[in-house]
C-alpha cells in the first residue's frame, strides 16, 4: 500500500515531539486542446489552443503518500531515524516521535512509498528534501506549516501520478501492485526496462500523466498479466 505505517524509536526517559504541515508541488496544469479535445502538456506550447489561457498556469499540489522522516543530526552530517510516517493525498502530515537531551533536528521528505520511489537517472538515489536544522532542540512541537520542493518538483509529480494509478486500481481490484522505480530525468521519453523493472521518464514527459500512467501500466503487465 502506498502509505507508510509510522515507526518511532522510544529512548528512555525521552519525551514526544508532534511534527505535522504539508509538503506540496507547483504542479503544470493539463489544458483542453481543442483539435484533439484532450488533455495535454500545458505549457510545452504557446496555448494557442487552449481553451482557457488560465488552465496553462500553476497551482499546487500536495505530494500524495510520500515517505517523511524526522531525523537528528548527529556529528559531521551523520544523523539518526527518530521517526517516520508519510504524507495523506493532500500532503498533509501529522505523526510523534520521541527524543532526550536538546538533538538537532531536521524533517526529511523523500519520493518513496509502497508503490513507487522516484530516482536520479544520474545516481539512482530518490529525491530527497529537508527542512533546516532545529538546533539544540528542546521543545514538544514542530510545525512546518507548508513547504515544498526547492527544485525538481517534477518528481513529486511522477511520484503522484503512479501512487494515484496504482491506489485507482486497487480500489477496483482490491490488490496493490509491487513497488515500481522511476528514474527521471532520462534520454528516452517513456520507457518500461523489463530487465531491471523500472520506468525512463525523460525531461520531455515530466507532466505527462497519461505517459506515467501507461509505462507503470507495463510494470503492471510484468507483475500479473503473464
Amino acid at each position: 500500500e502506498p502509505a507508510a505505517t509510522a515507526t518511532q524509536v522510544v529512548p528512555e526517559d525521552s519525551r514526544a515531539v508532534r511534527v505535522h504541515g504539508r509538503f506540496a508541488y507547483t504542479r503544470k496544469k493539463a489544458c483542453i486542446d481543442t483539435d484533439m479535445d484532450y488533455a495535454v502538456d500545458s505549457c510545452a506550447h504557446d496555448g494557442s489552443s487552449c481553451r482557457f489561457d488560465a488552465d496553462c498556469q500553476q497551482d499546487l499540489d500536495g505530494a500524495d503518500s510520500m515517505l517523511v522522516q524526522l531525523k537528528a543530526d548527529i556529528f559531521l552530517g551523520s544523523d539518526f531515524l527518530v521517526a517516520e510516517s508519510s504524507t495523506d493525498s493532500a500532503g498533509y502530515f501529522d505523526f510523534t516521535g520521541y527524543v532526550d537531551g536538546t538533538p538537532d533536528l531536521y524533517v526529511q521528505f523523500e519520493t518513496k512509498n509502497g508503490v513507487v520511489e522516484v530516482e536520479s537517472a544520474v545516481w539512482e538515489i530518490n529525491y530527497k528534501w529537508r527542512t533546516p536544522n532545529y538546533d539544540d532542540f528542546d521543545g514538544t512541537e514542530i510545525a512546518i506549516g507548508s513547504v515544498g520542493p526547492a527544485s525538481n518538483h517534477g518528481a513529486v509529480h511522477i511520484h503522484n501520478s503512479i501512487t494515484r494509478a496504482a491506489r485507482w486500481y486497487h480500489d477496483q481490484e482490491y490488490f496493490w501492485t509491487p513497488r515500481v522505480g522511476v528514474l527521471w530525468p532520462t534520454a528516452i521519453q517513456g520507457w518500461y526496462n523489463w530487465l531491471t523493472e523500472e520506468i525512463w521518464l525523460s525531461g520531455e514527459t515530466t507532466w505527462k500523466m497519461q505517459t506515467h500512467v501507461h509505462e507503470w501500466a507495463h510494470h503492471w503487465m510484468e507483475k500479473f498479466s503473464w
